[in-house]
Protein backbone atom coordinates (compact mmCIF):
# COMPACT_ATOMS: atom_id res chain seq x y z
CA UNK A 1 0.00 0.00 0.00
CA UNK A 2 2.29 2.38 0.72
CA UNK A 3 6.44 3.07 0.52
CA UNK A 4 7.97 5.49 2.88
CA UNK A 5 11.05 5.20 1.41
CA UNK A 6 11.09 7.54 -1.60
CA UNK A 7 8.32 8.51 -3.52
CA UNK A 8 10.04 10.79 -6.46
CA UNK A 9 12.74 9.02 -7.29
CA UNK A 10 15.63 10.08 -9.05
CA UNK A 11 14.42 13.89 -9.32
CA UNK A 12 16.39 16.95 -7.74
CA UNK A 13 13.92 17.75 -4.74
CA UNK A 14 16.50 20.22 -3.71
CA UNK A 15 14.90 23.44 -4.71
CA UNK A 16 11.58 22.56 -5.49
CA UNK A 17 11.55 20.56 -1.99
CA UNK A 18 12.51 23.74 -0.20
CA UNK A 19 9.73 25.70 -2.03
CA UNK A 20 7.05 23.28 -0.73
CA UNK A 21 8.26 23.64 2.61
CA UNK A 22 8.45 27.36 3.38
CA UNK A 23 5.01 27.87 1.24
CA UNK A 24 3.08 24.81 3.30
CA UNK A 25 4.68 26.53 6.45
CA UNK A 26 3.34 30.27 5.36
CA UNK A 27 0.22 28.62 4.57
CA UNK A 28 -0.42 26.79 7.99
CA UNK A 29 0.85 29.77 9.67
CA UNK A 30 -2.11 32.26 8.42
CA UNK A 31 -5.02 29.13 7.28
CA UNK A 32 -5.10 27.33 11.12
CA UNK A 33 -5.32 31.18 13.17
CA UNK A 34 -7.56 31.97 10.39
CA UNK A 35 -9.98 29.50 10.80
CA UNK A 36 -9.86 29.17 14.62
CA UNK A 37 -10.75 33.37 14.60
CA UNK A 38 -13.82 32.51 12.48
CA UNK A 39 -14.95 29.57 14.27
CA UNK A 40 -14.24 31.47 17.74
CA UNK A 41 -16.10 34.69 16.02
CA UNK A 42 -19.17 32.72 14.73
CA UNK A 43 -19.45 30.81 17.98
CA UNK A 44 -19.11 33.42 21.23
CA UNK A 45 -21.33 36.30 19.45
CA UNK A 46 -24.44 36.13 20.08
CA UNK A 47 -25.60 38.19 16.74
CA UNK A 48 -23.73 35.39 14.50
CA UNK A 49 -25.53 32.55 15.98
CA UNK A 50 -27.65 32.21 12.79
CA UNK A 51 -28.76 29.47 10.59
CA UNK A 52 -26.21 30.61 7.93
CA UNK A 53 -23.58 30.86 10.06
CA UNK A 54 -24.07 27.35 11.71
CA UNK A 55 -23.06 26.29 8.11
CA UNK A 56 -19.97 28.57 8.06
CA UNK A 57 -18.51 27.24 11.06
CA UNK A 58 -19.31 23.63 10.05
CA UNK A 59 -17.04 25.11 6.79
CA UNK A 60 -14.14 26.13 8.90
CA UNK A 61 -14.10 23.36 10.91
CA UNK A 62 -12.91 21.29 7.84
CA UNK A 63 -10.59 24.24 6.65
CA UNK A 64 -9.12 23.95 10.15
CA UNK A 65 -8.71 19.91 9.88
CA UNK A 66 -6.99 20.20 6.51
CA UNK A 67 -5.00 22.96 7.57
CA UNK A 68 -3.96 21.06 10.49
CA UNK A 69 -3.45 17.74 10.25
CA UNK A 70 -3.20 17.06 6.44
CA UNK A 71 -0.96 19.66 5.35
CA UNK A 72 1.76 19.10 7.48
CA UNK A 73 1.91 15.87 6.38
CA UNK A 74 1.45 17.16 3.07
CA UNK A 75 4.69 19.82 2.84
CA UNK A 76 6.85 17.14 5.16
CA UNK A 77 6.07 14.58 2.28
CA UNK A 78 7.18 16.68 -0.62
CA UNK A 79 9.92 18.46 1.31
CA UNK A 80 11.64 15.28 2.46
CA UNK A 81 10.70 12.84 -0.40
CA UNK A 82 9.30 10.20 1.47
CA UNK A 83 6.38 9.62 3.76
CA UNK A 84 6.62 10.58 7.68
CA UNK A 85 4.01 8.06 9.26
CA UNK A 86 2.85 4.51 8.95
CA UNK A 87 0.84 2.72 6.53
CA UNK A 88 -2.10 2.81 9.53
CA UNK A 89 -1.68 6.57 9.64
CA UNK A 90 -1.85 6.75 6.04
CA UNK A 91 -5.27 5.52 5.94
CA UNK A 92 -6.41 7.57 9.04
CA UNK A 93 -5.13 10.57 6.76
CA UNK A 94 -7.23 9.44 3.78
CA UNK A 95 -10.41 9.11 5.73
CA UNK A 96 -9.79 12.94 7.25
CA UNK A 97 -9.10 13.66 3.86
CA UNK A 98 -12.10 12.15 2.27
CA UNK A 99 -14.36 13.73 5.05
CA UNK A 100 -13.40 16.95 5.25
CA UNK A 101 -13.28 17.52 1.18
CA UNK A 102 -17.02 15.78 1.12
CA UNK A 103 -18.02 18.19 4.17
CA UNK A 104 -16.53 21.68 2.51
CA UNK A 105 -18.63 20.96 -0.63
CA UNK A 106 -21.88 19.85 1.81
CA UNK A 107 -21.30 23.01 3.83
CA UNK A 108 -21.37 25.18 0.68
CA UNK A 109 -24.46 23.46 -0.61
CA UNK A 110 -26.50 24.39 2.67
CA UNK A 111 -25.12 27.51 2.69
CA UNK A 112 -26.54 28.39 -0.53
CA UNK A 113 -29.76 26.66 0.02
CA UNK A 114 -30.25 28.39 3.34
CA UNK A 115 -29.95 31.81 1.41
CA UNK A 116 -32.19 31.02 -1.43
CA UNK A 117 -34.48 30.07 1.35
CA UNK A 118 -34.10 33.61 3.40
CA UNK A 119 -33.66 35.74 0.36
CA UNK A 120 -36.43 33.98 -1.56
CA UNK A 121 -38.89 32.12 0.11
CA UNK A 122 -38.14 34.23 3.67
CA UNK A 123 -41.92 32.98 4.50
CA UNK A 124 -41.04 29.28 4.98
CA UNK A 125 -37.67 30.19 6.16
CA UNK A 126 -38.21 29.15 10.30
CA UNK A 127 -40.38 26.54 9.46
CA UNK A 128 -37.58 24.67 6.67
CA UNK A 129 -34.46 25.89 9.28
CA UNK A 130 -35.79 24.66 13.08
CA UNK A 131 -33.42 23.27 15.56
CA UNK A 132 -34.98 19.54 14.57
CA UNK A 133 -33.51 19.89 11.37
CA UNK A 134 -30.12 21.61 11.86
CA UNK A 135 -28.81 19.19 13.66
CA UNK A 136 -29.87 16.82 10.37
CA UNK A 137 -28.37 19.11 7.63
CA UNK A 138 -25.53 19.67 9.98
CA UNK A 139 -25.13 15.55 10.68
CA UNK A 140 -25.44 15.07 6.66
CA UNK A 141 -22.42 17.32 6.31
CA UNK A 142 -20.32 14.74 7.17
CA UNK A 143 -22.42 11.63 7.33
CA UNK A 144 -22.14 11.66 3.52
CA UNK A 145 -18.71 11.80 2.95
CA UNK A 146 -18.44 8.75 5.69
CA UNK A 147 -20.71 6.89 3.95
CA UNK A 148 -18.87 6.92 0.90
CA UNK A 149 -15.64 6.87 2.78
CA UNK A 150 -16.41 2.84 4.10
CA UNK A 151 -16.75 0.97 1.58
CA UNK A 152 -13.37 1.92 0.83
CA UNK A 153 -11.74 0.64 3.83
CA UNK A 154 -13.65 -3.08 2.94
CA UNK A 155 -12.32 -3.08 -0.68
CA UNK A 156 -8.85 -3.83 -1.58
CA UNK A 157 -6.38 -1.72 -1.89
CA UNK A 158 -9.16 1.26 -1.51
CA UNK A 159 -6.78 3.89 -0.48
CA UNK A 160 -3.14 4.64 -1.40
CA UNK A 161 -0.27 6.48 -0.71
CA UNK A 162 -0.47 8.91 -4.21
CA UNK A 163 2.91 10.43 -5.21
CA UNK A 164 1.50 13.02 -7.38
CA UNK A 165 -0.60 14.41 -4.87
CA UNK A 166 2.01 13.95 -1.94
CA UNK A 167 -1.25 12.35 0.29
CA UNK A 168 -3.01 9.29 1.21
CA UNK A 169 -6.55 9.51 -1.13
CA UNK A 170 -8.91 6.83 -2.66
CA UNK A 171 -7.67 4.72 -5.47
CA UNK A 172 -9.81 6.02 -8.02
CA UNK A 173 -7.58 4.52 -11.04
CA UNK A 174 -8.63 0.90 -9.69
CA UNK A 175 -12.17 1.88 -9.23
CA UNK A 176 -13.43 4.02 -11.12
CA UNK A 177 -17.10 3.28 -11.44
CA UNK A 178 -16.87 3.95 -8.01
CA UNK A 179 -14.83 7.44 -8.82
CA UNK A 180 -17.43 8.48 -11.08
CA UNK A 181 -20.45 7.97 -8.43
CA UNK A 182 -18.12 10.27 -6.01
CA UNK A 183 -17.72 12.58 -8.18
CA UNK A 184 -21.50 12.77 -9.69
CA UNK A 185 -23.31 12.59 -5.58
CA UNK A 186 -20.73 14.32 -3.78
CA UNK A 187 -19.15 17.55 -6.11
CA UNK A 188 -21.38 17.80 -9.24
CA UNK A 189 -24.88 17.68 -7.71
CA UNK A 190 -23.95 19.65 -4.80
CA UNK A 191 -22.31 22.46 -7.03
CA UNK A 192 -24.64 22.81 -9.86
CA UNK A 193 -27.37 22.92 -6.68
CA UNK A 194 -25.29 25.73 -5.11
CA UNK A 195 -24.88 27.41 -9.09
CA UNK A 196 -28.49 27.13 -9.05
CA UNK A 197 -29.59 28.89 -5.96
CA UNK A 198 -27.29 31.52 -6.26
CA UNK A 199 -28.51 32.29 -9.76
CA UNK A 200 -32.32 32.10 -8.01
CA UNK A 201 -31.08 34.68 -5.37
CA UNK A 202 -29.34 36.55 -8.00
CA UNK A 203 -33.23 37.18 -9.91
CA UNK A 204 -34.72 37.38 -6.22
CA UNK A 205 -32.55 40.83 -5.91
CA UNK A 206 -33.03 41.84 -9.44
CA UNK A 207 -36.87 42.07 -8.87
CA UNK A 208 -36.57 43.02 -5.13
CA UNK A 209 -34.48 46.35 -6.67
CA UNK A 210 -36.82 46.85 -9.04
CA UNK A 211 -39.97 47.01 -6.31
CA UNK A 212 -38.04 49.25 -4.27
CA UNK A 213 -37.25 51.83 -6.82
CA UNK A 214 -41.60 52.72 -7.27
CA UNK A 215 -41.10 53.47 -3.45
CA UNK A 216 -37.72 54.64 -2.12
CA UNK A 217 -38.62 56.35 0.73
CA UNK A 218 -38.86 52.71 2.73
CA UNK A 219 -35.69 52.58 4.43
CA UNK A 220 -35.91 49.93 6.31
CA UNK A 221 -36.81 47.77 3.00
CA UNK A 222 -33.26 49.18 1.76
CA UNK A 223 -31.46 48.71 5.15
CA UNK A 224 -32.70 45.20 4.60
CA UNK A 225 -31.92 44.24 1.20
CA UNK A 226 -28.13 45.66 1.79
CA UNK A 227 -27.76 43.48 4.34
CA UNK A 228 -29.35 40.60 2.49
CA UNK A 229 -27.22 41.47 -0.36
CA UNK A 230 -24.12 41.91 1.55
CA UNK A 231 -24.81 38.54 3.34
CA UNK A 232 -24.79 36.50 -0.11
CA UNK A 233 -21.98 38.28 -1.54
CA UNK A 234 -19.67 37.32 0.90
CA UNK A 235 -20.78 33.46 0.96
CA UNK A 236 -21.22 33.49 -2.84
CA UNK A 237 -17.15 34.81 -3.05
CA UNK A 238 -16.51 31.67 -0.72
CA UNK A 239 -17.84 29.91 -3.05
CA UNK A 240 -16.41 31.42 -6.17
CA UNK A 241 -12.96 30.71 -4.25
CA UNK A 242 -13.59 27.52 -4.02
CA UNK A 243 -14.33 26.74 -7.66
CA UNK A 244 -11.35 28.79 -8.68
CA UNK A 245 -8.79 27.00 -6.63
CA UNK A 246 -10.01 23.95 -6.16
CA UNK A 247 -10.77 22.82 -9.60
CA UNK A 248 -7.31 22.47 -11.09
CA UNK A 249 -6.35 20.31 -7.82
CA UNK A 250 -10.34 18.11 -9.01
CA UNK A 251 -8.95 17.95 -12.71
CA UNK A 252 -5.46 16.61 -11.89
CA UNK A 253 -6.66 14.26 -9.19
CA UNK A 254 -9.17 12.13 -11.33
CA UNK A 255 -8.03 12.51 -14.76
CA UNK A 256 -3.63 12.90 -14.35
CA UNK A 257 -1.45 10.42 -13.76
CA UNK A 258 1.71 10.80 -12.23
CA UNK A 259 3.93 10.92 -15.19
CA UNK A 260 1.72 13.47 -17.33
CA UNK A 261 2.38 16.43 -15.62
CA UNK A 262 5.95 17.60 -13.64
CA UNK A 263 6.31 17.62 -9.89
CA UNK A 264 5.87 21.03 -9.99
CA UNK A 265 2.53 21.09 -11.25
CA UNK A 266 1.00 18.74 -8.55
CA UNK A 267 2.64 20.54 -5.95
CA UNK A 268 1.01 24.34 -7.43
CA UNK A 269 -2.45 22.31 -7.62
CA UNK A 270 -2.46 20.53 -4.24
CA UNK A 271 -1.24 23.99 -2.32
CA UNK A 272 -3.91 26.08 -3.94
CA UNK A 273 -6.22 23.42 -2.70
CA UNK A 274 -4.85 24.33 0.78
CA UNK A 275 -5.00 27.69 -0.05
CA UNK A 276 -8.85 27.74 -0.62
CA UNK A 277 -8.82 26.61 3.28
CA UNK A 278 -6.78 29.77 4.32
CA UNK A 279 -8.74 32.71 2.77
CA UNK A 280 -12.18 31.73 3.65
CA UNK A 281 -12.09 33.94 6.60
CA UNK A 282 -9.99 36.63 4.31
CA UNK A 283 -13.61 36.79 2.44
CA UNK A 284 -16.44 37.22 4.77
CA UNK A 285 -14.54 40.12 6.32
CA UNK A 286 -13.35 41.60 2.69
CA UNK A 287 -17.36 41.18 1.83
CA UNK A 288 -19.38 41.72 5.00
CA UNK A 289 -18.38 45.07 6.99
CA UNK A 290 -20.80 43.39 9.77
CA UNK A 291 -18.18 40.40 9.74
CA UNK A 292 -15.22 42.50 9.98
CA UNK A 293 -16.41 44.30 13.35
CA UNK A 294 -17.21 41.10 14.64
CA UNK A 295 -13.42 39.92 14.38
CA UNK A 296 -12.61 43.22 16.21
CA UNK A 297 -15.10 41.85 18.70
CA UNK A 298 -13.80 38.80 19.32
CA UNK A 299 -10.06 39.63 19.49
CA UNK A 300 -10.67 40.84 23.11
CA UNK A 301 -11.77 37.10 24.06
CA UNK A 302 -7.77 36.10 23.44
CA UNK A 303 -6.29 38.64 25.65
CA UNK A 304 -6.87 42.36 24.49
CA UNK A 305 -7.86 45.11 26.38
CA UNK A 306 -10.05 47.67 25.02
CA UNK A 307 -11.15 49.97 27.93
CA UNK A 308 -7.84 52.04 27.25
CA UNK A 309 -8.67 53.09 23.74
CA UNK A 310 -12.51 53.70 24.90
CA UNK A 311 -11.68 56.05 27.24
CA UNK A 312 -9.49 58.05 25.13
CA UNK A 313 -11.36 58.21 22.22
CA UNK A 314 -13.98 59.84 24.70
CA UNK A 315 -12.39 61.96 26.59
CA UNK A 316 -10.52 65.36 25.70
CA UNK A 317 -9.06 68.90 27.36
CA UNK A 318 -10.98 71.37 28.27
CA UNK A 319 -9.76 74.84 28.85
CA UNK A 320 -8.74 74.74 31.83
CA UNK A 321 -6.30 71.91 30.52
CA UNK A 322 -7.99 69.02 32.79
CA UNK A 323 -9.44 66.05 30.99
CA UNK A 324 -12.85 66.03 30.88
CA UNK A 325 -14.86 62.77 29.88
CA UNK A 326 -17.06 63.33 26.75
CA UNK A 327 -19.14 61.19 27.45
CA UNK A 328 -19.55 58.21 30.79
CA UNK A 329 -17.44 55.61 29.70
CA UNK A 330 -19.02 51.96 30.17
CA UNK A 331 -16.68 48.82 30.68
CA UNK A 332 -16.30 46.86 27.26
CA UNK A 333 -16.24 43.52 27.74
CA UNK A 334 -14.11 41.31 25.09
CA UNK A 335 -16.41 38.20 24.84
CA UNK A 336 -20.16 40.06 25.33
CA UNK A 337 -22.32 41.01 22.20
CA UNK A 338 -21.03 44.52 21.75
CA UNK A 339 -23.48 45.40 18.86
CA UNK A 340 -25.74 48.99 19.14
CA UNK A 341 -29.56 48.79 19.38
CA UNK A 342 -29.45 50.48 15.77
CA UNK A 343 -27.28 47.55 14.57
CA UNK A 344 -29.63 45.02 16.04
CA UNK A 345 -32.68 46.81 14.51
CA UNK A 346 -31.34 47.12 11.12
CA UNK A 347 -29.79 42.93 11.03
CA UNK A 348 -32.19 41.23 9.02
CA UNK A 349 -31.39 37.96 10.53
CA UNK A 350 -33.00 38.65 13.66
CA UNK A 351 -35.48 36.31 12.74
CA UNK A 352 -33.31 34.01 12.13
CA UNK A 353 -33.45 30.19 14.15
CA UNK A 354 -30.59 30.58 16.83
CA UNK A 355 -27.96 27.66 17.46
Amino acid sequence: MLNTSNITGNEDLSIQSLGAAVVGVILYIIGLPANILLIVTFTRLKRLRVTHNLFTVNLAVCDTFLIGILLPITFTTAATGSYPLSPDACLIAAMFSYLCFTGSVMALMCIAISRYVKVCQSQYYNKVFNRMSLCVFCTGIWLVGLIFAIPLLILEDGFFMDVTLHMCVFNRYKYMIYSITYMFFCLMLPISLTVLCYGMIYRCYRKSKLRLYRNWNNGLAQTRLKHEDAISRAHFAVFASYLLLLMPFGLVAMFQKADDNPRFMHLLVIYLCYTNSCVNTIVYGVFNSNIRKAYKDSIPCFGFNRQKSVFFANSFPNRSGTVRSKRRVLPVTGCSDSSTPEEHRHTADNNDTKY
